[in-house]
């Protein structure tokens, strides 16, 4: 069809184009077919009488693209929408600020019936926190920890994890990322005991206050921000780690067992009802220092199903703890 039908193929490619949300440009269509301008022109025009195309300058340069239906509008600005929700996790950023600006100036742009339309998509996806934040200044650590990690300076938080424990940690960090419905930053932990920071995984809502230092840090490596990786088998944070995973059972009962029916502690977690009123809770985590804190949290209702070698080391760390009372005593 090309060789016999040269003007036919060229509208067609043309037409091709612009559905494919390419825009047109008359020196383009010069270039690439060898024509003048008037016939460029004309290309152009029979491309509009099949087409909605919208006139629009790139700098000097007059472009013609195909018009957004009202389809695509609506779901232009649903997409904004879902994106203000997802990030509200930022709240206080001025990301989320700008990005809010954008979600209202695409709904002003909408018909009524568009809006309509995009209110019945919106209010139809929200993000579930599994629990709400405590932490009142949250927002403004998020905002330090985002400035440090751009500047490449060591940070000094107080940080209160899982297993209940305070502490103070100085960091490098490495990345924020959101991952089972909570913001987390992970970092490189210095240390007196290794010459390189360890990798660490910190929960936002843990974070209680932030002092951004002097001191800078190098560019992590690749690997150590590969966020796949660093989430496999994490738990609090403990990231990364080179012992093997276990499958824990936990059976759960008192306060405890509402209370986890109301967060999720890790991504392979599962609940289901016990015997006399107690939770089963399935989870895939490797035994970590927070996650055997977490479980001596829940004590005295709490019964380890399995593995063994959880039950073990909570022996031996109740045992620690035996003896260092009758020695005080």
């Amino acid at each position: 069809m090309s060789n016999q039908y040269p003007v036919a193929s060229r509208l067609l490619a043309l037409i091709d184009r612009v559905d494919r949300g390419r825009a047109l440009r008359l020196a383009e269509i010069m270039a690439e077919f060898g024509v003048d301008r008037t016939s460029a022109h004309n290309y152009r025009k029979f491309v509009a009488r099949h087409r909605d195309l919208v006139e629009e300058w790139e700098g000097k340069t007059k472009v013609w693209r195909k018009a957004a239906s009202p389809d695509t509008r609506v779901s232009q600005a649903a997409a904004l929408a879902f994106a203000v929700h997802a990030l509200a996790e930022l709240e206080g950023s001025e990301h989320l600020e700008e990005l809010a600006a954008l979600a209202d100036q695409a709904r002003v742009a909408l018909g009524d019936v568009e809006r309509i339309q995009l209110d019945r998509l919106t209010r139809n996806f929200r993000v579930q926190q599994q629990s709400r934040t405590r932490n009142p200044n949250r927002g403004k650590h998020i905002r330090k920890l985002m400035e440090a990690l751009e500047d490449r300076r060591v940070c000094r938080i107080e940080y209160h994890g899982l297993n209940g424990l305070k502490g103070t940690h100085e960091i490098e960090p490495w990345g924020m990322v959101q991952q089972a419905g909570r913001l987390r930053c992970v970092a490189g932990k210095r240390t007196h005991i290794h010459p390189r920071p360890v990798r660490r995984m910190y929960g936002l809502d843990g974070v209680q206050s932030v002092v951004v230092t002097r001191t800078r840090f190098r560019e992590p490596a690749a690997h150590q921000t590969d966020f796949a990786e660093i989430f496999r088998d994490a738990f609090g944070i403990y990231c990364d780690m080179p012992e093997e995973a276990q499958d824990v059972h936990l059976q759960v009962g008192g306060p405890h067992a509402v209370d986890l029916t109301q967060r999720t502690l890790h991504p392979s977690q599962q609940i289901s009802e016990g015997p006399d009123g107690t939770l089963n809770v399935r989870l895939r985590v490797v035994i970590c220092p927070e996650f055997l804190g977490f479980v001596l949290s829940l004590m005295p209702v709490v019964k380890v199903i399995s593995p063994p070698v959880l039950t073990d080391r909570l022996r031996t760390a109740v045992t620690s703890w035996l003896d260092v009372v009758d020695s005080t005593t």
